[in-house]
């Protein structure tokens, strides 16, 4: 070893920092020597510095082989202080998922890993929080980045509770024939109102009473409620002896039944024969018999003459002969025979 130059040792710097944010510096330059390369890295990673020795006036106290030095920021282990949490801001529920958030605090930086976010309840993952519950909130931590990958960091205060709105949100109405009910539609919730049906739109001959609530139809049809808008009436008419006659009835344009609509008469017909009175056809009708002429006193053929319809009628083998009718019954009258 030449004795005019100045013997050193070669550097030997701390070789491992752990990721925190900040930058670190490997080693400054030192008497005899200078340094290049990667002397300063915030970053996880591995660095490399060369060493160049002043060898005009300087050499290694020992022998080296390679002038460069390897160095490390390693990868952080995350604590949950280094995050911080927010809780989703509405926590009421209204049937939309709720997503908290987790930040990192500065200095940090992910550097390439990438963040997620699991909820639990108890050990069950739950994919989207909407129902009421209290949710656990996990952070997941992949890539090749500032941190080590976790796949569950968490604190006790990385949690939020979904709470059931102050009112219930009743979903739609169910009935049978008597009662409507409907239920709360908040997950978890098992309140319910029931209650009988009411109504101002009640069943008529066609159609079920309408619930004023549920607006259900809901019993049976009454075949008696006929609609005034769709019922005709048809006034009572006095049979004669030539034409039938009727009692007063209705119709209803609904249900297409005839009915007497009195008090009392449940009864529908089909059609409005039987509201029908059958023709008189001279039933009270009363026969005079026939009285034959003297010379001193008229006489008169056999007729009949009918009260019903006050027309006379001749006789045709002692029945009445409806084919001509007379106002009078002159026509049967017979004159006195006279003198020979």
């Amino acid at each position: 070893m030449p004795k005019y130059l100045k013997a050193i040792s070669f550097p030997a710097p701390v070789l491992t920092y752990t990721y925190d944010g900040n930058e670190h510096t490997l080693l400054v330059p030192g008497e005899g020597y200078t340094v290049s390369g990667d002397t300063k890295a915030t970053n996880a990673g591995t660095y490399t510095t060369t060493v160049n020795l002043d060898t005009d006036r300087y050499q290694w106290s020992s022998t080296v082989t390679d002038n460069t030095i390897s160095w490390t920021v390693s990868k952080r282990a995350a604590q949950a202080t280094d995050f911080t949490f927010a809780a989703p801001k509405n926590l009421i529920w209204d049937g939309h998922a709720k997503a908290a958030a987790i930040t990192l605090n500065a200095p940090l930086t992910l550097g390439r890993c990438k963040t997620s976010l699991v909820y639990k309840q108890g050990d069950k993952v739950v994919a989207s929080p909407t129902d009421p519950g209290t949710y656990q909130v996990y952070l997941v931590i992949t890539g090749d980045g500032n941190f080590a990958p976790t796949d569950g960091l968490t604190a006790d205060s990385w949690t939020f509770t979904i709470q059931h709105p102050t009112d219930h949100v009743w979903g739609n109405w169910q009935h049978d024939d008597t009662q409507h009910w409907h239920s709360c539609t908040v997950p978890g919730c098992s309140a319910e109102e029931r209650e009988n049906h009411t109504t101002d739109t009640p069943a008529t001959c066609t159609t079920k009473a309408v619930c004023t609530v549920c607006e259900s139809q809901y019993g049976e049809v009454d075949a008696h409620n006929h609609p005034a808008a769709k019922v005709t009436s048809t006034a009572a008419t006095d049979p004669t002896c030539g034409s039938k006659g009727n009692q007063a009835y209705s119709y209803c344009a609904d249900c297409g039944k005839f009915f007497s609509g009195k008090d009392g008469d449940k009864n529908l017909y089909d059609d409005a024969t039987h509201f029908d009175i059958a023709a008189l056809t001279h039933r009270s009708a009363t026969k005079t018999a026939a009285v034959a002429p003297t010379c001193e006193e008229g006489g008169n053929l056999a007729y009949w003459y009918c009260a019903d319809c006050g027309n006379y009628y001749a006789d045709k083998d002692g029945k009445l002969d409806s084919t001509a009718a007379s106002a009078t019954n002159t026509p049967f009258l017979l004159s006195a025979l006279g003198p020979d």
